[in-house]
């Protein structure tokens, strides 16, 4: 329901109305039925000519408040069997301002009528595996950024601390952003997390490059490229009225990049049996192997979704935990001992962590 979000570019940019016909027989009088809406303008939804729910503030350009429902369940009742109206005022006059300056098409906005028990549980569901998941692993990450980051300042001559910090640091803002933008209502916020998303996702690919090069890597010329394409991408992204989408693109470029590179310098590491190659690398293999996954995934679908309720979004659920979680867990202990971070009493043995 509502108007094609992909119009943008067609000129809405102000107030309309929006009908929608439904007839309902008595198996569905006076049982709670859920709305949800997601837009980025303001909207005032009636049913049968009542106003049932308002998010924002419809008060001509310059004056509307916008509000992001976020497509959170609201309650309608309908008191009898038959044909009934669902009407929308919707109002959005930053169309083509946030088109211009986040490249963005969703114009209008997208309604779905429920049974409310589903809604609300789902709803529910996505509230509390969101708030968990992120959270925990913003957490997990920033703590090993701050670690790593003073084991740096103690041991400066070791490099790969300060791009591993940078690296967590990088994914924690990741995995904090859709946080903010799950709970956000308000479309300015929801817009710039997405900026910030693509120069944290930048960052990360440039500094899982140095790691991995100062770990296995004796040319550094692919650390210079990346370090040169991720400096265009994280200055394209600041400037994001027009040349966000070149910053989109370049960021898919890093992630193959990289993922590619360091599949090679790991699997030569472990081949040529380097030191620590096995443990550590191997937490960073299967990182990059979700890297191309994602790829994948979103070059044949346009999107990579996990979908946990059929055994293969299962499967994929579980790849994608391993992988995410295989970097800290192969960090430790053997990494402090392959760099002699952790100075073991004499008579023990490195050879258990070093292989």
């Amino acid at each position: 329901m509502g108007n094609d979000p992909h119009k943008a570019h067609l000129g809405f940019n102000g107030i309309a109305w929006f009908r929608k016909h439904i007839e309902i027989d008595s198996t569905l009088v006076n049982i709670p039925l859920a709305l949800a809406m997601t837009h980025f303008g303001a909207s005032e939804i009636y049913v049968d000519g009542k106003l049932v729910a308002s998010f924002g503030k419809i008060a001509g350009n310059g004056s509307s408040e916008y509000l992001n429902p976020q497509n959170i369940p609201f309650i309608i009742v309908l008191p009898q069997a038959g044909k009934h109206v669902i009407a929308v005022r919707y109002a959005n006059f930053n169309t083509l301002f946030w088109r211009d300056k986040y490249n963005t098409v969703f114009a209008g906005f997208r309604m779905t009528v429920s049974n409310s028990a589903n809604a609300i549980a789902t709803d529910r569901h996505l509230t509390i595996s969101n708030t968990v998941i992120f959270i925990l692993l913003f957490s997990i990450f920033i703590a090993l950024s701050f670690l790593h980051f003073l084991l740096y300042l103690f041991f400066r001559e070791l490099k790969s601390n300060l791009y591993f910090s940078m690296f967590s640091f990088s994914l924690s803002v990741v995995f904090l952003l859709p946080f903010f933008s799950r709970f956000s209502t308000k479309p300015e916020t929801q817009f710039n997390t997405s900026v910030i998303s693509i120069i944290a996702g930048i960052l990360v690919c440039f500094s899982l490059s140095g790691f991995i090069n100062e770990l296995f890597g004796h040319r550094k010329w692919r650390f210079y490229i990346v370090s040169v394409v991720s400096a265009v991408g994280v200055f394209c992204a600041f400037i994001s009225h027009y040349f966000l989408f070149v910053a989109g693109a370049l960021l898919v470029f890093l992630i193959t990049f990289v993922s590619v590179e360091a599949v090679i310098l790991i699997v030569s590491a472990i081949i040529r049996k380097v030191k620590g190659a096995r443990i550590i690398g191997t937490g960073i293999l299967l990182f990059a192997l979700l890297f191309i996954l994602i790829v994948v995934s979103s070059v044949f679908t346009g999107s990579f979704d996990i979908d946990d309720s059929t055994p293969e979004g299962k499967i994929v659920a579980l790849f994608t935990a391993i992988s995410i979680l295989s970097i800290p867990i192969s960090q430790y202990p053997c990494r402090f001992i392959w760099h002699g971070v952790l100075h073991l009493p004499t008579g023990i043995s490195q050879h258990s962590c070093s292989r």
